[in-house]
């Protein structure tokens, strides 16, 4: 009697699709900008040369791109 059960559904709100959304503009927007996204889940993938070159390539774009410095 003192338990309610409800499908995860419950909790997809307006909110998380938001924050879902921002979230996933902010982590691509930090790889453009060569930076590692913040929710990264194999973060030793960051520390190998080959990414690393990577995110640096893409850097170099973003910043000929936007004017950033």
């Amino acid at each position: 009697d003192n338990v309610v059960l409800a499908p995860p559904a419950l909790a997809w709100t307006d909110t998380l699709y938001r924050d879902n959304s921002l979230d996933a503009c902010r982590n691509v927007l930090a790889v453009l900008q060569g930076r590692i996204p913040k929710y990264t889940v194999n973060r030793d993938v960051a520390g190998r040369p080959g990414f690393r070159a990577k995110l640096e390539q893409l850097q170099a774009r973003w910043q000929a791109l936007s004017g950033a410095s």
